[in-house]
């Protein structure tokens, strides 16, 4: 980094870090709606039924590494609870506690999408459908 960047320069970024072999759980909520993935021995199941490993795992190599690129500055968690979207949990071996991150979808944003993880306390990043927003939830 060099003098003269901004603020946002010396901002932590980081909304996922982690190891892709030791997550054995995956929970994604939207509206609602939850769908949980589990590690079995073998493969991965979603409600008792073997679902496609191979993509399970190309979906967690993408999250090994997530940062923000924006950051929303002035966003009010609590007062915008209605605009929660979707959340995703992830648990798992030498995970101490379940990683959070939920997705707020606010249409009257050029970015619509501000992303929050409990990796990363009072951080918000802004999102495009096909940016972090859509590396975390593909197409769930």
């Amino acid at each position: 980094m060099t003098m003269g960047q901004g603020f946002d320069a010396y901002r932590n970024k980081e909304i996922l870090s982690l190891a892709k072999e030791e997550v054995t759980k995956i929970a994604i909520n939207t509206l609602g709606t939850t769908t949980v993935l589990q590690k079995g021995i073998a493969d991965w199941t979603q409600d008792g039924t073997t679902v496609d490993s191979t993509a399970i795992a190309t979906y967690l190599t993408g999250l090994q590494t997530v940062s923000g690129v924006t950051f929303v500055n002035n966003f009010e968690e609590i007062q915008s609870q209605s605009l929660l979207y979707k959340t995703l949990s992830l648990e798992g071996n030498n995970i101490a506690s379940p990683i959070l991150i939920k997705a707020y979808r606010d249409t009257t944003r050029t970015a619509p999408y501000i992303i929050q993880s409990s990796l990363n306390e009072g951080s918000y990043f802004a999102s495009e459908a096909d940016g972090v927003f859509g590396k975390l939830f593909g197409s769930w």
